[in-house]
């Protein structure tokens, strides 16, 4: 009953930034949450700039002891040990722009990117040569949902450091989130000029030619990355799904199995795998997979839920589909995909 022109818009495709992997899919329905934590940052902003200057001396070498310390701490993964060490080097009067870098990172490892947007914040206004600020700054902008501002800061890191292949493969990340795939593709077409060897920007490149329907060349451009990173699980993931556009059921579900193979905790892949086997006909096998990416919080859960939905419907489970869809329109009211099948379905059930 599914037909695959149905299922294109579930394929999740996972695009990996330089610092951490991120999800680039649904981007709208979590962008009010995102503008929640951005203005939340700007305040903090305003709070920070009470304080004293960022360029005070350090007034004895107790902060720089304790520096070195938060520095460790940080490198050994602790993160809140480090935050604690590196706001009491500011107050003991330290607060160059490696002490509010240091923090940020602390901030940022422990999920609290309002804050670190604040000292990074801090640093380009005072140092505005900063490279590394505008670089940080412009990842934690792309996670707070501030995509354009993200472009900004990569760009003004692009200015100070031409030759940073992160960065553009970065603002690659943010313009394709923007839907701007051809300034995409061009970014990513210079990092890997800059770095051949850069795998996350072949699997990165390869995600715009998805966006673009060149289902080839996203396959070629993953198959790059795998070659030059083994256990690259986004990778197998992606061109798993690029296999799967083009008929290749086989090989897409070696992929998939490949990537949960290396990342067992991978929600989207299960999501994948189920539509996969939506796909071969095997409802039960979908199912167990929508389940599983259920189980394990996929980003974005009125996806499996209302792909477990089609796969119940495929079995004539129609009162388990129709919860399922309204679940799924409970988790994201707007969801077109649920409101459509479960208009289909609804005067079936009642027949």
């Amino acid at each position: 009953m599914v037909a695959n022109t149905h299922l294109i818009d579930t394929y999740f495709f996972v695009v990996t930034k330089t610092k951490a992997i991120h999800f680039n899919t649904n981007f709208l329905i979590i962008q009010t949450y995102r503008l929640f934590f951005f203005c939340l940052a700007q305040c903090l902003v305003v709070i920070l700039r009470a304080q004293p200057s960022a360029n005070l001396k350090p007034v004895s070498s107790a902060p720089n002891e304790i520096f070195r310390a938060a520095r460790a701490h940080y490198d050994a993964g602790k993160y809140k040990e480090a935050e604690a060490e590196y706001t009491q080097v500011m107050r003991l009067g330290l607060r160059n722009g490696d002490v509010y870098i240091g923090r940020a990172r602390a901030y940022y490892a422990l999920g609290l990117k309002p804050e670190a947007f604040a000292d990074l914040t801090q640093v380009v206004e005072n140092e505005p040569q900063n490279k590394i600020a505008f670089y940080l700054r412009g990842t934690v902008r792309y996670d707070l949902g501030d995509l354009d501002g993200a472009v900004e800061d990569y760009t003004k890191t692009i200015k100070l450091s031409p030759a940073q292949a992160e960065a553009y493969n970065d603002r690659g990340n943010a313009y394709l989130s923007l839907g701007k795939i051809q300034l995409a593709l061009t970014d990513f077409n210079k990092a890997i000029a800059l770095d051949k060897n850069y795998a996350k920007a072949y699997c990165n490149r390869g995600c715009a030619y998805f966006e673009l329907t060149d289902y080839a060349a996203s396959v070629a451009d993953h198959t790059t990355a795998i070659a030059l990173k083994a256990d690259y699980a986004e990778a197998f993931h992606n061109r798993g799904l690029a296999l799967l556009l083009q008929k290749n059921i086989a090989d897409a579900l070696a992929d998939v199995n490949k990537s949960l193979e290396l990342r067992p905790d991978f929600a989207e892949a299960y999501d994948s795998r189920g539509l996969i086997h939506l796909t071969m006909k095997q409802p039960d096998e979908a199912i167990a997979d929508f389940t599983k990416s259920i189980e394990m919080k996929h980003p974005n859960l009125y996806v499996p839920y209302t792909n477990r939905g089609v796969a119940l419907e495929l079995k004539g489970e129609c009162s388990a589909a129709v919860a399922d869809y309204l679940h799924a329109l409970d988790l994201y009211k707007a969801y077109q995909r649920a409101k459509n099948y479960l208009a289909a379905l609804m005067p079936k059930c009642k027949a």
